[in-house]
């Protein structure tokens, strides 16, 4: 029994003419369709309303009354060789419409080839991409300016992502990697202002880091730097094409460091002159102790020679014992007067000190006194410590 087969679907052969006529009629990009000398036969409905030339109007005319004329001549000549050597050609020329105002045009230009392999016809399809070309060249612009401004700005900034990593940073943070002598100066940063910075700060729920004044020790002897440290959590969308649909921003945390080492350091300076002076202040109402303790340790001896003579007294010679007893209350009252000038070793209340601090103020106030004896002091001091309870003085 013999089988109806149906024919296999051959594009091109099923469909009529009319079909691709239409199609190429009311495209959405503009079409135009000229002989080997560019001059126009056939243009679509969108080459009018980009153009603002009718199909009347551009038939029969050369593709050069397009032409703005300011489209570098290298790129008409690459276009030209490439198609004349029966290539297509792609590019970007600026364009002038019926009106005179500018577009700038994405063009592509393919021979049409007849059957003996000659160039019979040029198919031409462009779009008025100047919106875009603006959007681009506003972004870049934008980004320009942004990096500009960043890079010249008299605060250290980086940008780090998910994993901690530094992805972007400026001139100001290059020069810690220097000055700070680490890997990262932005993972010292954050754990000394918050040691569990990385779930804190990267968490998807994260929140800002206020303003947190730090102190960095330096080996070597050099000066401390003091920053002033915050940091901001940032969501950014995928910029990856599977991402278009995705909604699951990226997170970074960006990180500003204002160097505030000058101004402390002249504070320290003040601080330690106080410093300096409290402390022989101190060593002053020490010594005054020790002498009036020693004082009234030696007045104290005579007074107890007359407390046993008036008691030996009392019944041999009554008003002479009670003279001496008058006596005896007198200088007790007078000593007890000189006690109170003593002054009092006062103490601060517990706080939590910087032991980095602590020792350095100690080699800053006892330098002096060290290298006159011979003594030289090598410290290489964490750059942080965990703070301590302690009395500063």
């Amino acid at each position: 029994m013999p089988m109806n087969l149906k024919p296999s679907f051959q594009p091109g052969r099923d469909l009529p003419p009319e079909v691709f006529r239409q199609a190429v009629a009311q495209a959405d990009m503009a079409i135009s369709i000229t002989d080997p000398q560019a001059t126009i036969l056939y243009v679509n409905e969108a080459f009018s309303r980009v153009t603002g030339y009718s199909a009347a109007e551009a038939q029969g005319r050369n593709e050069s009354i397009l032409s703005n004329h300011t489209t570098p001549r290298e790129v008409y000549a690459d276009m030209w060789q490439a198609l004349a050597s029966g290539h297509s050609w792609s590019g970007r020329l600026l364009n002038r419409r019926k009106d005179g105002s500018q577009y700038l045009a994405e063009l592509a230009i393919t021979p049409v080839l007849d059957g003996e392999g000659r160039i019979a016809h040029y198919l031409g399809m462009h779009r008025d991409i100047s919106e875009l070309h603006r959007l681009v060249s506003q972004v870049r612009n934008q980004k320009a300016l942004i990096e500009s401004v960043v890079d010249g700005a008299p605060v250290a900034l980086a940008l780090l992502d998910e994993t901690g990593r530094v992805v972007l940073d400026n001139q100001e943070y290059k020069k810690l990697l220097t000055d700070l002598g680490v890997a990262e100066p932005a993972h010292l940063l954050l754990e000394t202002a918050l040691p569990g910075w990385r779930s804190q700060l990267l968490g998807r729920a994260a929140g800002a880091l206020p303003p947190r004044e730090l102190r960095i020790d330096r080996p070597g002897g050099a000066l401390p730097r003091w920053f002033s440290c915050s940091a901001l959590p940032i969501a950014t969308l995928d910029e990856q094409a599977d991402g278009f649909y995705e909604t699951e921003p990226k997170h970074y945390l960006l990180l500003v460091a204002s160097d505030v080492s000058a101004l402390r350091q002249g504070q320290e300076k003040a601080r330690l002159a106080a410093l300096r002076s409290l402390m022989a202040e101190e060593e002053h109402a020490a010594a005054l102790r020790e002498s009036l303790s020693a004082a009234l340790y030696r007045l104290e001896g005579p007074l107890n020679v007359m407390s046993s003579a008036i008691a030996m007294l009392k019944s041999r010679e009554p008003a002479m014992s009670s003279a001496l007893e008058s006596a005896l209350g007198e200088g007790r009252q007078h000593l007890e007067e000189l006690r109170r000038l003593i002054p009092h070793d006062t103490q601060e209340a517990p706080a939590p000190v910087n032991i980095n601090e602590v020792l350095r103020d100690v080699l800053d106030v006892c330098t002096g006194r060290l290298l006159a004896n011979g003594i030289t002091v090598t410290w290489q001091p964490t750059p942080t410590l965990p703070a301590i309870l302690g009395r500063p003085m």
